[in-house]
């Protein structure tokens, strides 16, 4: 995964995923769990 696109899909989830789709918030929530 893209870090970068990571934090923005944390930052503004509705843009990155109406933009390219790469970064969901499901994506995110598995991410986030991980690192945990």
């Amino acid at each position: 995964l893209d870090f970068q696109k990571l934090a923005a899909s944390l930052t503004n989830p509705k843009s990155d995923i109406d933009g390219d789709g790469q970064a969901t918030v499901k994506d995110v929530g598995i991410m986030m769990s991980g690192w945990r």
